[in-house]
């Protein structure tokens, strides 16, 4: 089971014990068949719990970033040589944290990989 942190006001620990808890009452059942059919093959999201912290950070820096440019999809104008200087910009910066946003140049270097990440997937048909 999935234990409470500092910040989690409950509602995420709450809704992942009740999934968890869930898959303990379907293991006398045959719904447990169907369950593990449904999921066979898709890729067990929940792994992405293990780096809540890490995950809050980048969230954090996606926040700062819809404030400071309120047009919600504008990161997709953003040409990928920009990313790339971005990315390199946040990674060989000697301090840990952004002068301006006060976040963590990595939690900014993962962001701008999932824009370039999402929009490769979105542009290749292999993806979609």
């Amino acid at each position: 089971m999935y234990q409470q942190d500092e910040y989690d006001d409950g509602s995420q620990t709450e809704k992942f014990n009740r999934l968890v808890g869930n898959l303990d009452e379907l293991k006398d059942n045959t719904e447990l068949d169907q369950k593990i059919k449904q999921t066979l093959g898709k890729p067990p999201l929940g792994h992405l719990l293990e780096f809540n912290l890490a995950l809050e950070e980048v969230v954090r820096v996606r926040e700062y970033g819809k404030k400071k440019y309120p047009e919600a999809e504008s990161w997709r104008q953003v040409p990928d040589n920009e990313l790339d200087n971005a990315i390199l910009r946040h990674m060989f910066n000697p301090n840990k944290k952004d002068n301006e946003t006060g976040y963590s140049h990595t939690a900014h270097m993962i962001q701008n990989l999932l824009f370039k990440l999402q929009k490769e997937m979105e542009n290749d048909s292999q993806w979609v």
